[in-house]
């Protein structure tokens, strides 16, 4: 059996992506660790590492595919123009995290 672990990614700043492929290996090590890969760990799980990408982070997802993610490049699901409430609609293009 394998588990499925997924990020996902709405932005990219090649500039200071030291610190984008830090947070990913320590996850995927940590995951490994405690997966089957590792017999210790007692698991019967393997696993598979996956990165969910707003189109315009794209330029990040050969960092992850370099770290063992299985990159999934899309555009949002909505787009701005179908958002119906004035407010989300006008700065949704400023979010940048979860819904904050």
């Amino acid at each position: 059996p394998r588990v499925g672990y997924a990020i996902s990614l709405i932005m990219c700043d090649t500039a200071s992506s030291a610190g984008l492929l830090d947070a990913a290996l320590i996850l995927r090590h940590s995951i490994h660790l405690n997966s089957a890969r590792t017999p210790a760990s007692g698991s019967k799980y393997d696993y598979k590492m996956y990165a969910l990408v707003h189109e315009r982070a794209a330029a990040c997802a050969p960092l992850l595919e370099r770290a063992g993610f299985a990159v999934v490049v899309r555009p949002p699901p909505v787009r701005a123009a179908e958002i119906r409430g004035d407010y989300l609609r006008e700065h949704i293009h400023e979010e940048v995290c979860c819904g904050a």
